[in-house]
């Protein structure tokens, strides 16, 4: 009987900073696929990007320590001009990334690009000539400076491009050098082509339209019961261009959906809000899946995790003999429990008596192997490669 093998792996920030998980998960996810492969699996590989939360907050912020975080808050909140005083903080910010970006207009919409957007927006417009030049300084036991060459000659290679084909790139390539092979490889939390496509997608659009109805039925007792796993276009009070970036709650209130500007940090001082009924918001989607947006929507958690996990338990009722699925997720210790941990839930859920099924994580402190410092997968490659066994639990064999 075949074995099948399918391995799922967060996949986000391997092109921005060493720090990220991603850059442990992708290698953890081609040594266990090796192993896989030795032992007579079919192999596939599936990578999560999350297309929704800003580059900066994603992979500079998060890393950042609270009284850096505390200082730049009230830099905004307490500023005369608050518009101005964001988009100083913003390019400051940007200053500590490996490349330069825009936003890609998305069906004739321009979005505010010069305060946090949503990545699956972004473009590399260029390299940060200042980030290489520490790279090419930085002395760490994991860092292969020889490999900085090659890393900016990719990173030029998609000025111009989509800034998660990039992330695509550089994951699809680690997993090729773990493996040696070209194994069956896809991105699972979007759809190919435009963003403005993917809610077109049929499973996507039953989770949406399922959990719209039951929250304007009132579904839900509590305030995460209520909240809504989209996000859209909201216009900020005082910017001449909408604010786009998943951190924006949508959520069921007084029997209408309430769209709140956020951001991740609450560096912004954001106020914009407003209120729609239920029908309204609804033909703003379908607008958007005809071709004809009058704003943005895209999904985010809840609904990613949905997502994910129905694209896999489809997957797994369409291959035959047994099946195994391997979800690696983050590292102990930095587990979060609405991203990773829900699709665990709802993995857990779907394939019960259909599939073995098992959530992968690094060990605790496997993070600081590797410099807290803007750089990029291929440079920091080798030397993780020949550790990564060493951030694996034990239970993580075949």
């Amino acid at each position: 009987m075949r074995r099948h093998a399918i391995l799922l792996i967060e996949g986000r920030g391997q092109a921005i900073h060493f720090r990220e998980d991603a850059n442990f998960n992708l290698l953890q996810a081609g040594f266990l696929a090796r192993e896989l492969l030795d032992s007579g699996y079919d192999v596939r590989l599936r990578v999560i990007l999350d297309p929704g939360q800003s580059i900066e907050e994603y992979s500079i912020l998060c890393h950042a320590e609270d009284d850096v975080m505390e200082a730049r808050r009230a830099l905004v909140a307490d500023a005369a001009d608050v518009s101005a005083a964001r988009f100083a903080m913003v390019r400051e910010i940007r200053e500590h990334l490996p490349i330069t970006i825009d936003a890609m207009p998305l069906s004739g919409i321009t979005i505010e690009d010069r305060i946090f957007f949503a990545a699956m927006a972004a473009r590399v417009t260029g390299v940060n000539e200042s980030v290489m030049a520490s790279l090419r300084a930085l002395r760490h036991p994991l860092v292969n400076r020889d490999a900085v060459d090659e890393y900016e000659a990719l990173l030029r290679a998609y000025t111009g491009l989509p800034y998660l084909d990039l992330e695509e790139r550089i994951a699809r390539d680690a997993l090729r050098r773990c493996t040696g092979e070209d194994l069956d490889f896809r991105i699972v939390s979007r759809r190919d082509g435009c963003p403005t496509t993917w809610l077109r997608d049929p499973v996507a659009a039953r989770i949406v339209d399922t959990d719209l109805a039951a929250k304007e039925r009132g579904g839900g007792g509590d305030f995460h019961d209520r909240l809504i796993g989209l996000f859209t276009t909201v216009h900020e009070i005082g910017e001449e261009r909408p604010y786009f970036n998943s951190p924006v709650c949508v959520r069921r209130e007084h029997g209408k959906v309430r769209i709140l500007a956020r951001d991740r940090f609450g560096l912004l001082a954001l106020k914009g809000s407003e209120r729609l009924k239920f029908d309204r918001f609804r033909e703003l989607i379908e607008a958007q899946n005809e071709g004809r947006a009058e704003r943005l929507v895209m999904l985010k958690y809840p609904y990613t995790a949905h997502y994910i996990a129905a694209g896999i338990s489809a997957e797994v009722a369409e291959l035959p003999g047994s099946v195994r699925v391997v979800f690696i997720d983050g590292i102990a210790g930095a587990l979060n429990p609405s991203t990773g941990g829900l699709i665990d839930s709802e993995l857990r859920a779907a394939l019960a008596g259909r599939a073995e099924y098992v959530r992968v994580f690094g060990v605790e402190g496997s993070r600081q192997m590797l410099p807290s410092h803007p750089g990029g997968l291929p440079v920091v490659f080798d030397g993780l490669w020949e550790r990564i066994e060493t951030t694996l639990p034990a239970l993580a064999t075949v």
